[in-house]
């Protein structure tokens, strides 16, 4: 069973954001249980929170986050936190879509919270290409 619950995301995003989420998880974990909440910060906050875990001093779009399970309740938990500002900011940037923009960041930080990494070229290949099977 997955479960995703969206904290701060609005209704016309929320739906499709879980969707999302639970497909990836089935598909890069079939059989497994998962946890997986998606809150919505002020980019305040998020500069708060990036600074603490991870000494960068600036607004980040999306931050992902796996937690230790109990065993008995699922093997997986994990909590994406979204600065919706920033996903907007970003996308103009990139030229892309917001809202094509906050669907594949979600994506990637899901793909963070189940164990994938860049942090090598080979690393950084796979998660690609999977970002790629699910944001088409």
């Amino acid at each position: 069973m997955v479960t995703v619950v969206t904290v701060g995301i609005p209704a016309s995003l929320s739906r499709r954001a879980r969707r999302l989420i639970k497909s990836v998880v089935r598909r890069e974990c079939p059989g497994q249980s998962w946890e997986i909440d998606i809150a919505a910060v002020p980019a305040a906050q998020m500069r708060r929170i990036n600074g603490i875990y991870r000494r960068k001093r600036y607004v980040a779009d999306v931050l992902s986050f796996r937690y230790e399970a109990p065993a008995r309740k699922c093997p997986g938990q994990g909590e994406i936190l979204v600065c919706l500002a920033q996903v907007k900011r970003d996308a103009r940037m990139v030229r892309r879509p917001w809202r094509a923009h906050l669907y594949a960041m979600l994506v990637h930080s899901c793909l963070h919270v189940l164990g994938f990494h860049h942090d090598s070229a080979a690393g950084r290949a796979k998660m690609e290409k999977k970002e790629k099977k699910y944001i088409s």
